[in-house]
């Protein structure tokens, strides 16, 4: 090795070493939890962020009644919430993980990173798994936490961004960064494979338990196998993407830059409908099992028949739609960042219930032991009973 790579590997050791100690010496305070129930640790919807099909078997029998609400620290992000046993975290942009009671509200604990976090945390058993973006540095650190000793137990430095979600899959971790490389970990936040396809990423991926799907800004979808990384195929479909992927059987869904939705057969990356909403789609579509359901950034909120593209119904909610609505069996329940969340009947699209805020709505809701999560900027959580 010539003495100028042994300078620069010298320089880049240090700068991790240095960066590492700035990252985690803002770490302050601790979540400490001794008597989470490990059976069922969390509902399906809530902590499977494979599939994002933003669906949960459940019915409102009356309007959504107020439950409690709590603060985080920094402004919440586009994503939504990891429940487990009677426990809510929030993650935010202000580099706070926040755990909640959610029963009522209080705060068990949280923790304080210099940096921000822009997806939700995962939780497996004992370990909690986020990753935290430095402040203006292209650089990261996943971090897995034992919230039942109150400790991290492992740190693992990254030259990379994370804007979007990490997956969680038969105990690896995937990630994909903003600069398209995709990421492969085990649980103990050691890299077993990283892959670079130079491209822009702030779409979120998806994947069947098979294979990892995500998509470019200019445009293209990728499927790599899970296993090793290898590329199965890259199809150009749009001018860009910015929205999350969602997976049905063997269709992937989502929406582009121009305001078009699309069905894509996951094998091969085909075509195999779309449909024009005319404005930007940011915001992963919501799927049951008939139809589609997504918002475009006028707030135009559409219902289609998930198999033919077939228009179900269009309702206007007059304000901007960028964020996944959550589905229930009779109602969508949808936030706009015009302050307010609608729920509206998925049949028809009718409203009925308009909950109002005094900050834009910024998270997917979540349903989780009878009650719905929603999130609102400034890092407010809203808890509302589902009667």
């Amino acid at each position: 090795m010539s003495m100028l790579n042994k300078t620069i590997l010298s320089y880049l050791k240090l700068h991790l070493f240095v960066l590492a100690i700035y990252l985690f010496a803002g770490c302050t305070n601790q979540i400490l939890i001794r008597d989470a129930n490990l059976n069922g640790l969390t509902d399906k919807r809530a902590n499977d962020n494979i599939k994002y099909s933003f669906y949960s078997n459940q019915n409102i029998k009356n309007e959504l009644s107020y439950n409690w609400d709590a603060s985080t620290y920094g402004s919440l992000s586009n994503t939504t919430f990891t429940t487990f046993d009677k426990y809510l975290i929030a993650t935010d942009l202000g580099g706070r993980v926040t755990c909640f009671n959610i029963e009522n509200g209080k705060k068990i604990g949280d923790l304080k990173y210099k940096g921000e976090i822009s997806h939700k945390a995962i939780v497996d058993k004992f370990k909690i798994f986020f990753i935290v973006n430095n402040y203006n540095e292209i650089s990261s650190t996943l971090v897995v936490y034992d919230y039942k000793t109150g400790k991290e137990v492992i740190t693992t430095e990254l030259f990379d961004n994370f804007s979007t979600e990490i997956l969680f899959v038969n105990d690896y971790i995937y990630a994909v960064s903003d600069l398209g490389v995709v990421y492969k970990f085990n649980k103990n936040a050691w890299i077993l494979w990283e892959k670079e396809f130079d491209v822009e990423v702030s779409s979120n991926p998806t994947t069947d338990g098979k294979n990892l799907f995500f998509a470019s800004s200019d445009g293209n979808i990728f499927s790599i196998d899970l296993k090793d990384g290898k590329l199965n195929y890259k199809k150009n479909i749009s001018s860009g993407f910015q929205s999350g992927i969602s997976i049905s059987s063997n269709n992937l869904y989502i929406g582009d830059n121009d305001g078009t939705m699309f069905s894509i057969d996951k094998n091969n990356g085909s075509i195999q409908w779309s449909f024009e909403s005319n404005t930007k789609i940011v915001h992963s579509p919501a799927l049951d099992g008939n139809s589609i359901f997504f918002g475009n950034l006028d707030g135009d909120i559409f219902s289609l028949n998930k198999f033919s593209s077939k228009l179900n119904w269009i309702s206007n909610s007059k304000g901007l739609v960028n964020t996944a609505p959550l589905v229930l069996n009779n109602c969508i329940i949808q936030p706009n960042l015009n302050k307010h969340v609608d729920v509206l009947n998925k049949e028809t699209g009718e409203l009925i219930q308009n909950i109002k805020f005094d900050g834009r709505c910024r998270t997917t809701p979540i349903f989780y032991k009878g009650d719905i999560f929603l999130g609102v900027d400034k890092g407010e959580v809203f808890s509302y009973k589902l009667n």
